[in-house]
């Protein structure tokens, strides 16, 4: 049974709304609809099948890859793209959860091949050099994600979709800009993930959650880039960008982003103190500062749970 659904019942069971036996007879029930679908066995063989096709992709790549022709090298890839496709258009409208993540999966893996086939076809038959040939992948990934995305609005697609722009702009900003300075790609990097995560915040691309949590290791990965050559600057703005993640965290209860911006404290503290102290007096202070913040942020969890609380009762 789902965690969510087993969450929720024993809520139920708590603000009384159903007694522990129906509560019992409820997670029988749902435990022995999911053991019995065929979804799961259909999953099951689905991903046996990917997992034997990628195998056998390898074999031929070590083996006779660089002996097929440019023109059979890109059929390849267009058929396997071609077949997870169908297979995730025929299962899409089945009502198994179990279905539904495999044409999830079959679809992620179908726009990973859109991206290896526009990057074969860019580099070997347009010959164009790799930084444009990042953007011909990041453009093909884009375009198919966002058309499966339209049709299908769950974690993987947008997932794929995501990556694709993120490609598109840090290939983009390399052709530009071919000495491109670590606060530059780290700069695209993060006005991306704050762009995502605002959609997700105010609901305006699905599913909202994903959305934030991609949107979170956006920041996250684009301040590390910022801060990457040890300047002051770049771990400032790194550890704000922790410290804004725990605010927000804290305000509005957040769990899952104040376990992100708690893992990116730990990061971006040490880093920024190194950067202000150097080595020798690095270390001790980094331990400390990192000790205080992780301190503020209990206090503050353990104030606004409060709040939290008194605000219902």
């Amino acid at each position: 049974m789902h965690t969510r659904l087993r969450h929720d019942i024993d809520r139920w069971v708590e603000a009384g709304l159903i007694s522990s036996v129906e509560a019992e007879a409820i997670v029988e029930f749902e435990d022995s609809a999911e053991h019995a679908s065929p979804g799961l066995l259909a999953e099951g063989l689905g991903y046996v099948g990917a997992a034997l096709a990628v195998g056998a992709g390898f074999v031929i790549a070590q083996n006779v890859w660089t002996d097929i022709s440019t023109a059979g090298r890109l059929s390849l890839i267009a058929i396997l793209a071609v077949a997870m496709f169908a297979a995730g258009w025929a299962l899409r409208a089945r009502e198994a959860a179990a279905l539904q993540r495999l044409t999830d999966v079959l679809w992620f893996g179908a726009v990973v091949a859109v991206g290896a086939f526009a990057g074969l076809f860019s580099s070997e038959v347009i010959g164009i050099d790799e930084a444009s040939d990042g953007v011909a992948v990041g453009v093909a990934v884009t375009i198919v994600a966002a058309a499966l995305w339209t049709i299908r609005r769950h974690s993987l697609e947008l997932i794929a979709l995501t990556g694709g722009i993120l490609i598109t702009l840090v290939s983009a900003t390399s052709v530009v800009y071919p000495d491109g300075s670590p606060y530059l790609i780290g700069s695209v990097i993060w006005i991306l993930g704050a762009a995502v995560f605002a959609s997700g915040h105010f609901k305006r691309i699905a599913p909202h959650t994903t959305a934030m949590v991609l949107g979170a290791a956006g920041l996250a990965v684009g301040s590390q880039t910022l801060s990457v050559d040890g300047s002051a600057i770049g771990s400032a703005i790194a550890v704000a960008t922790a410290a804004a993640m725990i605010v927000y965290a804290v305000r509005l209860h957040d769990d899952l982003m104040l376990a992100i911006g708690g893992v990116m404290v730990l990061i971006f503290t040490p880093q920024f103190v190194f950067a202000v102290f150097g080595e020798s007096l690095g270390a001790p202070v980094a331990l400390f500062a990192t000790g205080v913040a992780l301190v503020l942020i209990a206090i503050s969890i353990t104030k606004a749970r409060s709040a939290g609380r008194g605000g219902h009762t």
